[in-house]
């Protein structure tokens, strides 16, 4: 009987959670979590592993550390960064490398290039009492609503945007262009679906016309994008011209946004027009990268381990499954001497391990965390450890010498480091009633761009040509990266844009099923009348990196010649609930593009898979003997006509279209009274409405 949500004292969360963390309970209880040590298929203790690593380490600590290696997800955790440095300290030759199969390096790249160091972006699109800032905001390939860094401020924000509170007031304005369908697509006033390669190409053409129209761009800058709005389609011009008409209308108040999948200097390219429009400060702010170490990746650790690596730590996530399939990472482990993976599960990775511990959950762990605008945040335990575990915080801490390497212990000093040791009492008690730290949360910055670097960066990487079929590759709104496969209220959780359950299939747009010969002409002229387009035919996927079947459906608003693949399916240890569960789609990704890939070939396969969905596309739209049945989903107006008759929806009903059993009458018109009968007139309009007329009847029986 346990719910999470956010904290209110929380400037990110304010006290708002997702689907995902709403789960996280249900993790916390599951019967299948790992509950001891295990080396090989052995079961140990936590005391026979600490006495393996103590004579591990003395030999390690002979050569400094030179055949140690730690692998982690990126973290914000201060207390994970003074571990770091102890562990340095105690290992100077050892390298610590990190991965996420959904990776922000693009980003933080970035940044790091438009400003000389990385930093954050966070977007306030309202004011702190909710009031609209962002009134236009722009987003190129980035599902900023729900599936990028930070979503839940942003989305907490944009719906600010777009309360009417009377009827004057005003709503934001969305432009989205994508490739494939997102939530953040499908809340958009004006979007253009695009391939993935080609959103590089419209954000030049974007600067360029801004700067024709004098926004102020650096002159290296301009000259780098010269010619890219002619360079555009006549129709993304168009869609180009709208978009900086209103970004130059409200200049200050608007936000231009790029997605993870993109290149960093796409990136770049839109922290540039940011500052150009005068958003930075505003709608735009920039904070401190939590994590500003310079980052080894996955590639370089399997270059290691090839070689022959003596110690590898894996501290929590699965990169036997996720990682990209030109790596061969789950090869190279096995050239490791010895290897050690902390996990909740025993999964991919732990099963090719020589070591597996078990990992305590974050609701019975101590931790700490650094928010995306830099506020410090306690994670404090609701209960003891159910399974014995060990956080990733405190095996590396004992892992790197540390003593008082227990959560607790862990979080309190390192606190005492950041806020000092006069009042430290006062601060620790104030921190853990309200779950943030009062004033450690660093000023937004507004960081000079380098416009010669910028320009430099688009020079060396021009515009991808136009043509042949690109992958897409999402993280799922469910399963996220394969992480939360095991948890079945997430399985059975529709995805927000397919209504697809308990799995993952290809999307396509309606042409380009057709050009694959899944549909017929004849599916498109009964579509509309007999609910979705058919599903469920496997297609075969070849990247250079490998091949994939997986069954597709037909998603309206697609991007043609584009196939998306959902991440986070198609594990082989997930449980009862996550094990075969899908298609692994991890195989076909590169690690140099993990966003998407280009010189793709998708062919129709054999066979046909049942795709479980929730809800058909057209499902209100019935063909009945009687005749055509449409509905619309919802009573709406635009903005406009809401001024205009702020009570719109009391005047309009949805109203069938069915062949009439009798004569309609119109009882729209005066009619005068019958032999016998009683005159009537009809429903008054909105407007007559406002102006005081008498009131007029409408009879119905219920």
């Amino acid at each position: 009987p346990t719910k999470i949500e956010g904290n209110p004292s929380h400037p990110i969360s304010g006290g708002k959670t997702d689907a995902h963390l709403q789960a996280r309970i249900l993790d916390l209880y599951d019967d299948e979590r790992s509950g001891h040590p295990r080396q090989g298929e052995e079961t140990k203790s936590w005391a026979e592993f600490d006495a393996w690593w103590r004579e591990k380490a003395a030999e390690l600590e002979g050569n400094r550390g030179s055949g140690l290696r730690i692998l982690m997800p990126p973290t914000a955790s201060p207390s994970v960064e003074r571990a770091r440095n102890a562990f340095h300290a105690r290992f100077p030759a050892a390298t610590i490398h990190t991965w996420s199969a959904i990776s922000e390096d693009s980003s933080r790249l970035g940044t790091g290039m438009a400003f000389g160091q990385p930093h954050v972006p966070v977007f306030a699109l309202s004011g702190p009492r909710g009031e609209m800032r962002a009134k236009v905001i722009a987003s190129f390939d980035s599902d900023f609503l729900a599936g990028e860094r930070g979503f839940l401020a942003h989305a907490r924000g944009f719906a600010a945007g777009r309360t009417i509170t009377s009827t004057g007031s005003p709503m934001n304005r969305l432009y989205v262009l994508e490739g494939t369908l997102s939530v953040t697509g499908m809340n958009a006033d004006e979007r253009l679906r695009i391939a993935p390669s080609q959103v590089d190409a419209h954000l030049r053409g974007l600067a360029a016309k801004l700067g024709s129209m004098d926004v102020s761009l650096q002159p290296a800058i301009g000259r780098a994008v010269d010619g890219a709005f002619d360079a555009l389609p006549e129709a993304s011009q168009r869609w180009i011209e709208k978009l900086a008409a209103d970004l130059v209308r409200d200049a200050g108040d608007t936000v231009v946004t790029v997605g993870w999948r993109q290149p960093f200097h796409v990136h770049a390219l839109a922290h540039a027009i940011n500052t150009a429009l005068g958003n930075v400060g505003n709608t735009v702010h920039y904070f401190p990268e939590p994590d500003p170490t310079e980052r080894n990746g996955l590639g370089e650790l399997v270059e290691a381990m090839q070689a022959g690596l003596d110690t590898l730590i894996i501290l929590g996530g699965n990169p036997v499954y996720d990682a990209p399939g030109d790596l061969g990472f789950a090869e190279a482990l096995g050239s490791v001497q010895n290897s050690v993976h902390l996990s909740m599960h025993v999964d991919e990775t732990s099963s090719a391990c020589s070591w597996h511990l078990p990992m305590a959950h974050e609701l019975e762990s101590w931790g700490d965390t650094t928010a995306i605008d830099g506020t410090y945040a306690l994670q404090q335990p609701l209960i003891a450890p159910l399974r014995g575990g060990r956080s990733p915080q405190e095996l590396f801490a004992m892992v790197a010498g540390i003593r008082a390497w227990r959560g607790y212990n862990l979080v309190r000093r390192t606190l005492r480091e950041e806020a000092g040791p006069v009042g430290f009492e006062r601060v620790w008690r104030s921190a853990l009633h309200a779950g943030v730290v009062q004033g450690q949360r660093p000023r937004s910055r507004q960081p000079a761009i380098q416009d010669s670097e910028v320009a430099a960066a688009l020079t060396a990487h021009p515009v991808a040509e136009a043509g042949g079929w690109e992958a897409v590759f999402i993280p799922s709104y469910q399963t996220w990266d394969g992480a939360e496969a095991h948890n079945p209220w997430l399985q059975e959780m529709p995805d927000p844009v397919t209504k697809v359950v308990w799995g993952n299939c290809a999307y396509l747009s309606p042409a380009s099923a057709l050009e694959l010969g899944l549909l017929t002409q004849s599916d498109f002229d009964r579509e509309e009348y007999e609910g979705s387009f058919p599903s469920g035919w496997n297609i075969d996927i070849t990247t250079p990196t490998g091949s994939v079947t997986i069954p597709a459906i037909v998603l309206p608003g697609h991007a043609d010649q584009v196939v998306t693949l959902p991440l986070g399916f198609g594990r082989t240890m997930a449980g009862e609930h996550g094990s075969n569960v899908g298609v692994d789609v991890n195989k076909v990704r590169a690690s140099d593009a993990l966003g998407f890939a280009t010189g793709v070939e998708v062919r129709r396969g054999t066979g046909q898979e049942i795709v479980v969905q929730t809800q058909d596309h057209f499902s209100m739209a019935q063909h009945t003997p009687l005749g055509d049945v449409t509905r619309p989903l919802a009573i709406d107006a635009t903005l406009d006509q809401y001024h205009e008759t702020p009570d719109f929806a009391q005047w309009r009903e949805p109203t069938p279209t069915l062949s009439p059993l009798w004569t309609q009458e119109d009882y729209s018109q005066p009619r005068p009274p019958a032999q016998g009968g009683r005159s009537y007139q009809p429903f008054p309009t909105p407007r007559e409405a406002r102006e005081g007329a008498p009131p007029r009847y409408k009879w119905g029986m219920v």
